[in-house]
């Protein structure tokens, strides 16, 4: 998941049922505050928010990626051919680029072992490329983020050892960045998000119940919150983290602040896995264009209604 910063807002979550929750970030002792389902899912594993708005939701039975609107009201199946070579393929995280694709990680067990792959669909058509990944020296994929040069940051989990992989905008591998024999504190990367500048990604480490802070340029970890036990799906929304993580042994959501005091949970009433927020997508190089144009066009009438007139 890739994450931005937008004001009190909706968070989306499933938990392996034919639901869709949504969650107010603003008036969290509410609980759930409706859900939404539709005769094609059956089994909700995963949800992401496009730059158009919907609500994309893997459903494990079938592999479909279905697409609802944020009121809940159903538009369609946006793609069918999803993981693996028979589309039998686990999904374990969906994320969107900048141009409105959407990326599924996942793997496929084989009888005798797992291959894991990376499946771009189209941000128009919903088709499934050919797998993008390449060269990865592990499986056990668990999230990505993209960078601002189009780098894909791969979080790996795979037979008690963790990694972080730096892959070209292809899927190529170029390096391994981090591991947890180097770096304990790094481990069990399940979500990787954009923080709020370029060269800013949040994790989890889900094995040490922390959210982490990883600096691209120095290729650095901090601490920002500890005791987020189990903590799992990540998204940032306007300075504020929320995560699953467990409590008393059931899934939750905890809400951390920027200063990575937790401020409580909630969710417990239905327990979501993934989550997913308006505010976690990619912004458009266009929309950042547009916005500068806008800025410098008030800001000249803005002075022209500042001089005097004849």
């Amino acid at each position: 998941m890739a994450a931005g910063n937008l004001s009190a807002a909706m968070l989306f979550g499933v938990k392996n049922d034919a639901n869709v929750y949504a969650f107010d970030t603003a008036n969290q002792t509410a609980g759930a505050e409706y859900s939404f389902t539709n005769g094609n899912l059956t089994s909700a594993s995963n949800v992401a928010v496009g730059q158009d708005g919907l609500v994309y939701v893997f459903n494990g039975n079938d592999g479909k990626v279905l697409r609802f609107n944020q009121d809940g009201t159903y538009v369609d199946v946006f793609s069918t051919t999803t993981g693996g070579s028979n589309n039998d393929g686990t999904v374990s995280s969906m994320t969107f680029d900048s141009s409105g694709n959407l990326y599924l990680l996942g793997q496929t067990f084989t009888g005798s072992a797992f291959d894991p792959w990376i499946y771009k669909l189209d941000a128009t058509t919903g088709a499934q490329s050919a797998r993008i990944d390449s060269g990865v020296p592990t499986g056990g994929y668990q999230s990505l983020a993209f960078s601002n040069a189009g780098d894909i940051y791969l979080g790996s989990s795979y037979f008690g050892n963790s990694y972080l992989y730096r892959l070209n905008s292809s899927g190529a591998y170029q390096e391994t960045l981090l591991t947890n024999s180097t770096t304990p504190v790094f481990s069990g990367p399940f979500s990787i998000i954009n923080g709020l500048n370029a060269d800013t990604l949040y994790m989890t480490a889900h094995f040490q119940n922390r959210i982490l802070e990883y600096t691209i340029s120095t290729n650095s970890v901090s601490t920002v919150a500890t005791g987020v036990t189990s903590a799992n799906d990540l998204v940032l929304v306007d300075g504020e983290f929320y995560v699953t993580a467990y409590q008393s042994g059931e899934s939750v959501i905890y809400d951390v602040d920027g200063s990575g005091s937790i401020q409580g949970t909630f969710g417990s009433d239905v327990n979501p896995l993934s989550i997913a927020a308006a505010s976690n997508v990619p912004e458009p190089a266009n929309y950042a264009v547009l916005a500068g144009f806008l800025t410098l066009a008030l800001t000249y009438l803005r002075r022209r209604q500042a001089l005097p007139h004849a």
